[in-house]
């Protein structure tokens, strides 16, 4: 708990000291040689693995960014299988609610990547999700919570659903991505430029690889 107020301390002060870069149109630096973290370590490069992105825009990246997490992801690990299903402005209670009747290749790792429009709309309601991670696992998958992307809007509510949505990840033993544990430039207060989603999908892929790594031991 101590360390998601410091969290909150630390976008305060990048909310009143600029930090974002609201009403840049462009896309930010691109570079299909500029690889990250991500592509330089491999652990397994013959795994294959079923993923599956839920979420919002944020998760789908594109048009808002040259390339898009499940794009990247694959990039990173073309042996896996990477299905994007995210939708633009849903909310977890919305997406989990929809997520629960849909078929999904099994076993694979189901991320679950909403947050940012529930605190945009102050939901506070995660028993969709907390029960939407519970039959992921009757599915013989696996859940993974990114937590929410970081925002400069509306602060006190991002970090209201970011606590809530570590409870989940921590009573459900749901591996978590911390995606809010630093400020990040975005593009219009909530949507990251280019740069800062590689660096969220980065940090995605490390667990996804521990995931995909215990998927092919079992």
């Amino acid at each position: 708990m101590k360390s998601l107020l410091n969290c909150a301390a630390v976008l305060m002060l990048a909310a009143c000291g600029g930090g974002s870069e609201a009403g840049n149109s462009s896309f930010g630096s691109f570079d299909q040689k500029n690889v990250g973290s991500a592509f330089s370590k491999d652990p397994a490069p013959d795994i294959q693995c079923s993923v599956v992105l839920y979420g919002d825009s944020i998760m789908r990246g594109e048009p808002l960014v040259q390339e898009g997490p499940q794009r990247r992801i694959q990039r990173a690990r073309p042996s896996w299988n990477v299905e994007l299903r995210a939708v633009a402005g849903q909310t977890g209670y919305e997406g989990a609610q929809l997520a629960m009747s849909d078929p999904r290749p099994t076993p694979a790792v189901v991320v679950l990547q909403w947050g940012v429009n529930d605190a945009t709309h102050r939901i506070r309601d995660f028993s969709l999700m907390r029960a939407l991670i519970d039959k992921v696992r009757e599915e013989g998958s696996r859940p993974l919570l990114t937590g929410p992307s970081p925002t400069t809007n509306d602060i006190p509510s991002w970090l209201t659903v970011n606590t809530m949505l570590y409870a989940v990840a921590q009573d459900s033993g749901t591996p978590w991505a911390n995606w809010g544990a630093e400020p990040l430039p975005t593009l219009d207060g909530i949507h990251p430029t280019q740069a800062s989603s590689d660096k969220l999908v980065d940090k995605l892929i490390d667990v996804l690889d521990a995931e995909c790594g215990a998927i092919s031991r079992s």
